[in-house]
């Protein structure tokens, strides 16, 4: 039984690792992600689409780059497709 206990609290520290973590945008916003879930092939052909960004600072505070997203994705937002990416990562990751 201590075996299984050691085991969960080491799987929650690798998942808290995980999280808390710091990664790529790219590997969170994986081209398998975009491809499943927009029409884009990527983030980047995503961004180039919308060509009104000056650098990848930008992505996060571009009312217009939401604006475009819903206009031509599932999502809502900048935000709600690295969220969505994210948690597909952790699942794959883990198997959840």
């Amino acid at each position: 039984m201590d075996n299984i206990v050691n085991n969960m609290w080491s799987f929650i520290d690798e998942v808290k690792d995980e999280i808390e973590g710091t990664h790529k945008l790219t590997n969170i916003v994986t081209d398998e992600f975009m491809a499943t879930n927009t029409k884009y092939a990527s983030l980047q052909e995503l961004v180039d689409s919308f060509g009104k960004l000056e650098n990848a600072t930008d992505i996060n505070n571009c009312p217009e780059f939401d604006h475009f997203i819903s206009e031509n994705t599932k999502f809502s937002s900048f935000q709600d497709i690295l969220q969505n990416a994210a948690i597909e990562m952790i699942r794959k990751k883990f198997g959840t």
